[in-house]
């Protein structure tokens, strides 16, 4: 099985990437272990995005004002939910893999990651640069708590 290789990052990017995900993507939670999905329904995978899209949302008090830029945001969210499914499709068809199999679908995982950011970042900056100065500090919140919830 190919995997794409990962573009290299530095850890702060990883964290900000960890961070970033956790409220964009839907795919399943993955066991410690191995990177298998716990629940693999599509209803499961969208109901979950979008209760994290509304889950911030509200937390950032999105203006109507800022509803456009929200819907971009909101919009790479969602694709990088389905794409990120794709990859853990594919891991999940794998079937049985060797060491190596294993280590190159982590590999695919984390340039997945990386992509996802690559479009969300901007994106989120957008719609960050015309935040009131309560709700930046809103957002910076939200972030921290997710930052020290995955240590």
């Amino acid at each position: 099985m190919q995997f794409p290789k990962a573009s290299r990052f530095s850890a702060g990017a990883a964290l900000l990437g960890g961070i970033i995900l956790g409220l964009a993507q839907s795919g399943p939670v993955f066991s410690q272990a191995r990177l298998e999905p716990v629940s693999m329904t599509k209803m499961d995978k969208d109901s979950d995005v979008e209760t994290r899209i509304k889950t911030l949302h509200a937390q950032l008090g999105i203006t109507s004002s800022q509803e456009a830029r929200w819907g971009e945001v909101s919009e790479v969210m969602r694709d990088n939910a389905r794409e990120m499914q794709e990859v853990v499709e594919q891991r999940r068809q794998a079937g049985s893999m060797t060491a190596i199999d294993d280590l190159k679908g982590y590999e695919a995982m984390a340039d997945a990651h990386s992509k996802s950011l690559e479009k969300l970042i901007p994106a989120f900056q957008k719609l960050y640069d015309v935040l009131s100065d309560d709700q930046k500090k809103k957002a910076d919140s939200v972030f921290s708590e997710s930052r020290h919830r995955d240590k």
